[in-house]
């Protein structure tokens, strides 16, 4: 009998933590509110996905180092599939990536022309030097 009690004690003790740890995530998964990152990504470039050609290659330019910046291009990559978005601006069309205000980001890339965007630091330009 003593050793059937520790036993159910030693499951317990194990088992709480854990169901504690589930009930704070699901109250955190299960909130309407609450949005992952990729979520949010989604959200910030999903005005420009009906700009973009589906199944085409876009630019992606950003203000940040590429190094600081990895992690957004690849979240800004999936909120744009299936276009396949690569660094740079030789292509028709180039997504931005901004955090500061933009004064004049086409006057410092020569070509590219902005075609829209939004308050969310998110442009989308067209390259008149590639077609």
């Amino acid at each position: 009998m003593k050793v059937k009690a520790a036993l159910v004690i030693l499951i317990l003790s194990s088992l709480i933590p854990n169901l504690v740890l589930v009930k704070e995530e699901l109250r955190k998964y299960g909130n309407p509110c609450f949005r992952d990152e990729a979520t949010s990504y989604e959200a910030k470039f999903a005005e420009l996905k009906h700009f973009l050609p589906e199944n085409g290659v876009v630019g992606y330019i950003t203000d940040q180092q590429p190094d600081a910046g990895r992690q957004e291009y690849y979240l800004a990559a999936y909120a744009l599939a299936p276009a396949v978005v690569l660094r740079g601006t030789n292509y028709p069309f180039v997504v931005g990536n901004f955090h500061r205000p933009v004064t004049d980001e086409a006057g410092a890339n020569p070509g590219l022309v902005l075609v829209g965007g939004s308050c969310n630091g998110v442009l989308l330009f067209r390259n008149e030097k590639v077609k």
